[in-house]
């Protein structure tokens, strides 16, 4: 994990400017452990479109640029279509009178 540089000029850390490669990152998938390697691309969730989580930026401790990256996520259509199923699925079902 990153650690802080010191700049004399500020009352505390400084985060770096790259963050450390990530060896050691696995996604659970069908009971099997695969290697993952986030540094080359933002995670993405297999179950929630459009929920990314940039890990570089979050182990840089730039998380403006981690919520940049999110927001941008949670605005494809992917992730609109996901939106609408959840709110489909949310309406209460009327049954017919009987």
């Amino acid at each position: 994990m990153p650690t802080a540089l010191e700049n004399p000029t500020s009352a505390g850390p400084q985060p770096q400017n790259q963050a450390e490669p990530l060896d050691d990152w696995f996604l659970l998938e069908r009971d099997e452990y695969r290697p993952e390697r986030p540094d080359q691309h933002p995670l993405q969730s297999p179950h929630f479109p459009g929920l990314t989580l940039a890990l570089n930026a979050l182990l840089a401790l730039y998380p403006a640029a981690m919520l940049d990256d999110l927001q941008a996520s949670l605005q494809t259509s992917g992730h609109a279509a996901f939106v609408k199923q959840l709110q489909q699925s949310a309406q209460p079902q009327h049954e017919p009178p009987g």
